[in-house]
């Protein structure tokens, strides 16, 4: 799998943009996020300004796909922050279908503690493994 780079977080950013509907001049903020379900990632967009209304988006740049898009009325995040827990590293975004994120719109981020792997969702919430159903 190659990694994304600037490149692809810019024609995710444009193809969210174009999509939705939204101006280029519209504030973007894209993340990637590696699939777990597959040998491949995705770009985890957001449009508009922090903490104001905007839009959400799950890009695949490679493809020219936007896989999935919603509103956001809050504007905030719909990804996890910062650190893990317990001195867990600061990890990376993953996802793929499952009870605990259902929409490749809510990624969860994924660290490494010394009490092992640590999966957490956008409520804080840390879970040791994924399960199969969606829940």
């Amino acid at each position: 799998m190659r990694d994304v780079d600037q490149a692809d977080l810019d024609a995710a950013a444009a193809l969210a943009r174009s999509t939705i509907g939204v101006p280029d001049d519209v504030d973007a903020l894209s993340r990637p996020v590696r699939r777990l379900d597959r040998d491949t990632s995705y770009v985890l967009v957001q449009l508009g300004r922090a903490g104001e209304p905007g839009w959400v988006a799950a890009v695949d740049p490679r493809t020219a796909d936007v896989m999935a898009w919603a509103t956001n009325a809050t504007g905030t995040s719909t990804a996890p922050e910062g650190q893990g827990h317990d001195g867990a590293d600061e990890g990376e975004l993953v996802w793929r279908p499952c009870a605990q994120s259902r929409s490749p719109l809510y990624p969860l981020l994924r660290t490494v503690a010394p009490a092992g792997e640590l999966f957490i969702d956008l409520t804080g919430r840390a879970f040791t493994e994924l399960s199969d159903g969606r829940g």
